[in-house]
């Protein structure tokens, strides 16, 4: 119990509630007391003390309080608070703080906020580039490598999430859960990074269905060199390249048109420019999926079908397997992997169709054709990590190997999609 004293007045002594639940402070006499308080009667006293505030505590009659004794009267009855924090704790809502204008304002930031983050979703995880034009409430999972002028200044596994006409970074706290969209799965924030939760659909092979022009991602039956090949350019109209020779179909097969798209090169250019092949319409002339890679590309310079080695090593071919997904599946999502059926063919000699993930020595599997060259025909299981620059799925990196021009018939196709 705290006392209060004053040189004219008895001492006075705050004591816990009566039964009303009030505070009242109660004079003791003392010798020599000079003064005596008028008479003021509980009930007033009492009111007078629940109208304290934080800021100023009135004098009851009679008394001379000290701003300690008043500091004591506020805590007992609860009129002293900690400051608040001005946010909460897991998903940084902001507080609204006492005598607070506009707290409008506040609460419908907390509302944004909750807007994104319950039933959190986010379009990719693997998307770099900052979107040019993203719809409101967009929100993506930011991977190493991103560019941007807001993704840029962002942490990596943040989550880039755009309203009212810009971007806003979003912490994620340990344990939250994301759906990626484009990829139908589940993710789990750990202790620094994401990591995919073990669904027993993530582990599953989504068949398909279908033969020659739905699934063949890759048919040649043309005889030719193995990659990397190379023909000249006779002239370019918009998106299609006329070559100076009949051997479009030694770049790309006619079964392949609507299933698949394949890189090429114009390795004229310093660096190479890439262009993707969707078809093959005359013995002559490639279809480009975009006239505008063709851009500055002009007769007399040399088009490759394999990548240059300072793209993917071993000038394997590219693939994008989008296409085939989208009449398949009904979408296109970033495969885990492929189960491909692949036939080898040599022209009296032995031929290899190798598979690989990323076109790295080591890592790609290999059809050989008998010793004669006839044809040889494998399944093969091949991981899938390379994300299209074209699509959202990954591609699909393909090499033939033969002397002279002695690659005969070389097929991939698609049986299996690994989710």
């Amino acid at each position: 119990m705290r006392q209060t004293d004053c040189s004219n007045r008895p001492p006075a002594t705050v004591l816990p509630a009566n039964s009303t639940g009030h505070y009242q402070p109660r004079l003791r006499a003392s010798a020599g007391n000079r003064c005596s308080p008028p008479p003021c009667d509980n009930e007033r006293r009492s009111r007078k003390a629940l109208n304290a505030t934080a800021g100023q505590l009135p004098s009851i009659v009679g008394i001379n309080w000290r701003q300690s004794d008043r500091a004591a009267v506020r805590s007992s009855m609860g009129l002293i608070q900690e400051t608040p924090m001005s946010n909460s704790t897991r998903l940084q809502l902001t507080y609204l703080a006492a005598a607070q204008a506009q707290k409008h304002v506040s609460v419908n930031e907390s509302l944004r906020r909750l807007d994104a983050l319950v039933q959190l979703s986010a379009k990719s995880r693997f998307t770099t580039a900052q979107p040019a034009s993203p719809a409101d409430g967009d929100i993506y999972m930011l991977p190493p490598g991103k560019t941007g002028a807001d993704w840029g200044a962002m942490a990596d596994g943040a989550l880039a999430y755009y309203r009212d006409g810009a971007w806003e970074e979003l912490t994620p706290k340990h344990g939250w859960r994301c759906y990626i969209e484009d990829e139908d799965a589940l993710m789990a924030r750990g202790a620094s990074a994401w990591v995919s939760i073990g669904a027993a659909a993530e582990r599953s092979l989504i068949f398909t269905p279908g033969g020659d022009g739905v699934v063949s991602v890759y048919r040649i039956d043309t005889p030719r060199a193995q990659n990397p090949r190379t023909a000249t350019i006779s002239s370019v109209s918009g998106d299609e390249i006329t070559l100076s020779a009949a051997v479009a179909d030694t770049f790309f097969g006619a079964i392949m048109a609507g299933v698949s798209y394949l890189r090429i090169w114009n390795t004229s250019k310093t660096p190479a420019e890439p262009a993707w092949v969707k078809s093959a319409p005359a013995g002559d002339k490639l279809e480009v999926l975009d006239a505008a890679a063709l851009s500055g590309w002009a007769g007399g310079e040399t088009v490759q079908i394999g990548d240059p080695t300072s793209v993917t090593p071993n000038n394997f071919i590219a693939l994008d397997i989008s296409p085939m997904m989208q009449t398949v599946l009904g979408r296109v999502f970033r495969q885990a992997g492929l189960v491909c059926k692949v036939a080898a063919n040599g022209v009296g000699t032995q031929s290899i169709l190798s598979l690989s993930e990323a076109g790295v020595s080591g890592a790609h599997q290999p059809t050989r054709s008998l010793l004669d060259g006839s044809i040889m025909t494998t399944q093969t299981i091949i991981p899938s990590s390379v994300q299209s620059p074209i699509s959202n799925s990954n591609l699909l990196f393909v090499q033939e190997l033969a002397p002279g021009a002695a690659a005969g018939v070389a097929v991939v196709s698609v049986q299996a999609v690994l989710v």
